[in-house]
């Protein structure tokens, strides 16, 4: 998919918002970022109602003895949205079993049984059932739906970084502020409390960096004291900057998706300028749209998908 600014200029020029914008007139990048991620977030939500297959992510918790409850991974879709559970005692892969969802009413904390049968779900947390009585590395695998990240449109472009790769901090970081592409304004980088780096096609470079403020003339970002990036994550001269956390400039929805993306800002542009032809085009363009995109969703897959074996008997020898 095309980066988020190319989608605001198309669907600028269709829905006839292309004109210089300012305090009077004309409707701001900023309600279209808006209105961009209203439109993923809803289609994402439609989509894992068909098939949660294209946010899948698998992931790993340590388990700790005597713990009940474990934090969900800080992306998942709609803070619990899982897919499976499967618990190891061992920590190796060939020992993983599924674990059974059960509701509030089945908890038991005990911690005289054997091993673990079952997990609850509450407030973005796991309880695992009965409680683990040793800690594992790896002793739970995890398959949820991750929420996609937020997109926004290229704010400014890496001029200088200085990295502590050692107690991983940014000990300087500055922009470019003769940038025409984008266009460098202080305040626009500014409007979130948080900023990511991405590179040319969106990837992620370091996400989630508190700031408190933006030179206008030097480009000098005042990074909050105390920011740990992860292991893993870096910044280069070029990188371009977005704002918010978890944000990138190129939606991870399939293309097939961006034509969703356009004409939904096009029908919010034509209700913000109180266009009289706005639900005619959410009749006779998004809704047909948004039916033909989960219609495809909904069929990922001919081949036959067999009935799962859920009994605990069939999958464990000593049950």
């Amino acid at each position: 998919m095309r980066r988020l600014d190319r989608l605001i200029t198309a669907a600028r020029l269709e829905s006839e918002n292309s004109g210089v914008v300012s305090s009077t007139a004309g409707i701001t990048d900023e309600e279209f970022v808006q209105w961009a991620n209203d439109a993923q977030d809803h289609l994402q939500n439609k989509i894992d109602v068909e098939t949660y297959g294209p946010f899948a992510e698998e992931t790993f918790i340590d388990v700790v003895a005597n713990q009940e409850a474990y934090s969900m991974p800080a992306r998942a879709l709609l803070g619990d949205n899982i897919s499976k559970l499967w618990y190891s005692d061992t920590g190796q892969t060939s020992d993983y079993y599924p674990l059974n969802r059960v509701g509030q009413e089945e908890r038991n904390s005990s911690r005289f049984a054997y091993l673990p049968t079952k997990y609850i779900v509450r407030k973005n947390r796991i309880l695992i059932n009965p409680v683990p009585q040793k800690s594992i590395t790896n002793g739970i695998r995890l398959d949820y739906a991750k929420a996609l990240d937020r997109v926004d449109k290229r704010r400014a472009i890496v001029d200088a970084v200085t990295l502590d790769t050692v107690n991983r901090t940014i000990t300087a970081l500055s922009l470019d502020v003769s940038s025409t592409d984008p266009i460098f304004i202080a305040a626009d980088v500014t409007v979130d409390d948080f900023i990511s780096i991405v590179d040319r096609n969106g990837v992620i470079k370091m996400q989630n960096i508190p700031i408190s403020a933006v030179n206008e003339t030097t480009g000098d970002v005042t990074v909050v004291s105390g920011f740990v990036y992860e292991s893993g994550e870096t910044i280069a001269v070029g990188d371009y900057v977005v704002s918010g956390q978890y944000a990138t400039t190129h939606s991870r929805l399939p293309d097939s998706c961006e034509m969703y993306l356009i004409q939904y800002m096009v029908y919010r542009a034509l209700m913000r300028d109180s266009a009289s032809d706005s639900q005619a085009r959410y009749d006779t363009i998004l809704a047909p749209m948004i039916e033909s995109l989960l219609s495809g969703f909904a069929e990922l897959t001919n081949d036959v998908e067999h009935i799962p074996v859920l009994s605990n008997r069939f999958t464990r020898a000593f049950w």
